[in-house]
């Protein structure tokens, strides 16, 4: 194809996907396709809006055809490895058929190791993983990943280039995201070889330290969230209209919750304070800061005696209520669930990817009152991280 085609191409493919209705993208891609009729992706950009004008019947028919005439050029020029690599990516994206992805996928890895074109085949090797990914074949996407980055790091190996070294850390990233969802210790690993190979994504100190929350080791948990924070990368940006805003992460926030409510509020302070003084536009980190800070100043007044008998009482109370809740719910099952999920998820551990409904708030508000407002006894309670409890329940209390 000529470059002048190409851009033309390009060209009536934008005023395609800008067609308002499905009388005048039937028009415009009538008028497109007398020009070129030999061009699949005018065909493939037809369907993509007709599926977007919700014109199903007719998308289907067009991506069959995609489809047969991406087959047919490939029966006339079977060494067209570029156009195999579009079809492959049609299944994978558009189709969904993950498994006739993967099948082209492998047999271009096999042509280019053949020729020993390393540049491509890390690429494929990710695109397999996607596509296993989706198949719920955890195994098989660790493997490609594996096998991506070998590749990846004989290239390293030959020409040092920071992006080859950052590429070889978000594959060790995605095979800790596979191992995460499993919470398996593996993800231990690949996390801190993902932030040694690309040292921006220190973040995910914090995924280590989740997983040892979970598993009760309450040392480690500080270890990895200290790293976390000492490396600063505890933001996020959220776009408010034309405004970009800095907000803490709610991973933090349950941190220094968790800190402050086992004994060490002193340093649950000091975090807050640090944060303080950083630049963010997080108006909701000054009330869990009071929050804390008045759990602390109480806490300063209470003697040993009392500390001891507040916090038997909690445990006892807490016993007494897990027991009854367990009871309510094998009664009432829906009552700690919302069809209504979260944007993202804190940890596999909390129900944190559905949103308190207004009987689960009813029954926190009273379990708060009766738990003297311990955060973390109620967020044990109804498995939820003791950030959303604060976020729903304490943030409008004065």
């Amino acid at each position: 194809m000529k470059k002048y085609d190409r851009k033309h191409i390009e060209k009536l493919m934008d005023y395609l996907l800008s067609s308002r209705d499905f009388k005048t993208l039937k028009t415009n891609y009538q008028d497109s396709i007398k020009k070129f009729p030999e061009s699949i992706m005018l065909k493939r950009t037809y369907g993509r809006r007709l599926e977007t004008l919700k014109k199903d019947p007719e998308a289907l028919v067009v991506i069959k055809e995609v489809v047969s005439d991406y087959l047919f050029h490939i029966s006339k020029n079977p060494d067209d490895s570029e156009i195999k690599y579009d079809l492959a990516l049609y299944y994978h994206h558009t189709i969904k058929d993950y498994e006739k992805a993967i099948e082209i996928y492998k047999s271009l890895i096999y042509k280019r190791h053949n020729f020993h074109d390393y540049q491509n085949i890390y690429l494929l090797y990710h695109k397999l993983h996607l596509c296993y990914s989706f198949l719920k074949n955890n195994e098989s996407a660790i493997k490609s990943l594996k096998q991506s980055n070998i590749i990846l790091t004989e290239m390293l190996n030959e020409n040092y280039d920071l992006e080859l070294k950052n590429r070889i850390g978000d594959n060790y990233k995605s095979i800790g995201h596979i191992y995460r969802i499993n919470n398996n210790k593996e993800l231990i690993n690949n996390y801190l070889k993902s932030i040694e190979y690309n040292p921006s994504l220190t973040s995910w100190y914090s995924a280590i330290g989740n997983y040892y929350l979970i598993l009760n080791d309450f040392e480690n948990y500080k270890k990895y969230y200290n790293l976390y924070i000492e490396n600063d990368d505890f933001y996020s940006w959220y776009s408010f209209g034309r405004r970009k805003l800095k907000i803490i992460t709610r991973d933090l926030k349950s941190y220094i919750i968790s800190l402050c409510y086992n004994g060490f509020e002193d340093e649950s302070v000091s975090i807050c304070k640090k944060i303080i003084k950083s630049e963010h536009h997080d108006t909701e980190f000054t009330l869990l800061f009071s929050h804390v800070f008045k759990y602390w100043v109480l806490k300063q007044k209470l003697s040993k005696t009392e500390l001891k008998k507040e916090i038997a009482y909690k445990n006892s109370k807490f016993k007494e209520l897990n027991k009854k809740l367990n009871n309510f719910c094998s009664i009432k099952p829906d009552v700690l669930l919302s069809e209504t999920p979260l944007k993202s998820i804190y940890n596999k551990y909390y129900r944190d990817h559905l949103m308190i409904s207004k009987s689960e708030k009813e029954l926190i508000i009273r379990a708060m009152n009766l738990l003297h407002n311990d955060l973390i006894l109620v967020s044990d309670l109804f498995k939820r991280s003791p950030y959303i409890i604060f976020k729903e329940i304490c943030k409008t209390k004065p």
